[in-house]
């Protein structure tokens, strides 16, 4: 038979595997950077505590992020340890955007629910491209945007049913290729009128605008050139086909946005707690969400609006090709219950611009 100490020692043993498998639960992998170009490149990441990671808000968790200890391991190992795991272990949300859109708020709304894993901008997915940027690097940079995504969206505990990776809006730059990386998560593209996002762009210019401003370009066609890239693709090949819902600034204050990413996580919530969500994160705020200066007229989170010249010069926002033909192909449906999105003559609309809520009359 077994010896007397058989019992003791199996329990032992099981026990030392569930503390190791605990151990490795909570330690995780954040890839935050690259070392080197090319194939030959390796990846930078730092282990945290999931279980403190979880609760961070944006800014501490780029802290951690920014601080390691560093570690580093080459990208074609990483690449091979991503893919030999099991497939996507949450129900997966891409958020893609342009900047300005109200895609904080959205955020907000899903942090408030403990069943979503949200993650907001991680700058390391703004890095594949100068990375690998060669036309014959685009089925690696795809293996390279899958393993990262799935890697950074791993859930944190056993509550996170569904991740929601709100994108940087330079991501979307890359969107055929990130969509074609995860056919299997659910894609959408958060857009707002696209002269408020460049007048609110000329006023709190955001870093990577200052660094392309430092660098001799005018801010004119600086904002210019994102707006246009940022729909290039769902111009190129069209919502539908790349299996992307466009939704507006205006989908996200009437709560139809949140409604329609719970109608697809299937995790269910009611009306009532959608519109409390609308209300607490929107109506019931009286200050900036960002700047903290309070709401003109009690107004939700938009203000009275100058555009200067260089900016309504026809071609650069106002009357681009581009810009309007994304909007006469992406007007919100009727069965959005929205109000058409209606460009607003500037700048002699005065009485409108202070009616205008997000684009909406």
């Amino acid at each position: 038979g077994y010896p007397p100490a058989w019992p003791s020692m199996m329990l032992s043993l099981w026990f030392s595997v569930v503390m190791a498998e605990l151990a490795f639960a909570i330690e995780r992998m954040m890839p935050v950077s690259f070392q080197g170009r090319g194939p030959s490149a390796e990846i930078v990441y730092v282990r945290f505590n999931s279980e403190k990671y979880k609760n961070l808000p944006k800014t501490d968790r780029r802290a951690v992020e920014s601080k390691g200890p560093y570690r580093s391991m080459p990208i074609q190992q990483f690449l091979e340890e991503a893919e030999a795991r099991a497939a996507m272990k949450i129900q997966l949300f891409l958020a893609f955007k342009v900047g300005r859109c109200g895609s904080t708020l959205l955020s907000e709304m899903l942090l408030t629910d403990d069943r979503f894993y949200v993650l907001m901008e991680p700058p390391i997915l703004n890095k594949v491209a100068l990375l690998l940027p060669e036309p014959s690097d685009a089925s690696l940079r795809r293996r390279l945007y899958r393993a990262l995504i799935l890697c950074l969206m791993e859930p944190l505990d056993a509550k996170q049913r569904v991740g929601y990776l709100d994108l940087n809006s330079k991501n979307s730059y890359a969107m055929l290729e990130i969509v074609q990386a995860l056919p299997d998560a659910t894609s959408l593209f958060l857009w707002r009128e696209p002269l408020e996002v460049a007048v609110s762009m000329h006023k709190r210019p955001s870093a990577w605008l200052n660094r392309t401003i430092g660098q001799g370009t005018h801010m004119a066609a600086a904002i210019k050139e994102h707006l246009e890239n940022c729909i290039k693709d769902l111009l190129s090949y069209g919502p539908s086909k790349l299996g992307v819902r466009v939704m507006w600034y205006q989908h996200i204050t009437s709560g139809e946005a949140l409604r329609w990413i719970y109608n697809g996580s299937a995790l269910g919530c009611g009306e009532s707690e959608i519109q409390g969500l609308v209300a607490n994160k929107l109506v019931a705020r009286r200050t900036h969400a960002k700047t903290g200066a309070p709401w003109l007229d009690n107004r939700r989170d938009h203000h009275q609006l100058s555009a200067p010249d260089f900016l309504m010069a026809p071609g650069v926002v106002a009357y681009n090709p581009l810009l309007v033909r994304f909007k006469a192909q992406n007007q919100p449906s009727p069965f959005d219950g929205l109000q058409p999105v209606k460009e607003l003559s500037w700048p002699g609309d005065s009485d409108a611009i202070l009616e205008h809520l997000g684009g909406s009359r």
